[in-house]
């Protein structure tokens, strides 16, 4: 007895993978895959050239498998996190700040603008200490 499977619901039904059976990756970036490749092609190639110096007790002799290996492996993994993480272009989008944000930011600028004219109130106040003279009696003193 055959039973036919139920059907999708309208918010499913219009996606490419609906009513396929099995596991079907998502398509990846050719960016994205490049990177992926050479992130990983670059750990490898650091892997290898330490696996093949790991022996070795003379630093001069590993210097080769540093340059050929290590370097470039590092360099591999450089690009391509470049290539993951480097910027989406036109197609990032950014976020507006929040009411929320946006009246903590106006209350931080008027903190600032009411420290400001204390710090000059009170620069004006020693410039006016300091035009005064010693505030000492030298009368006493003898």
């Amino acid at each position: 007895m055959a039973t036919n499977p139920a059907p999708l619901p309208a918010h499913l039904a219009d996606l490419p993978e609906a009513g396929k059976k099995g596991l079907s990756l998502p398509a990846l970036p050719p960016r994205l895959l490049a990177g992926s490749v050479l992130v990983i092609a670059g750990l490898v190639s650091v892997l290898i050239a330490w696996g093949q110096t790991r022996h070795l007790q003379n630093p001069a002799a590993q210097i080769p498998y540093l340059a050929s290996g290590g370097l470039i492996g590092v360099g591999l993994m450089a690009v391509g996190a470049a290539l993951l993480g480097g910027g989406g272009g036109a197609a990032v989008v950014t976020a507006a700040p929040s009411e929320e944000v946006v009246a903590r930011i106006d209350e931080m600028a008027e903190n600032i603008d009411w420290l400001a004219d204390t710090v000059e109130q009170i620069a004006i106040h020693l410039n006016r200490v300091a035009a005064e003279g010693p505030a000492i009696d030298t009368a006493q003193r003898s």
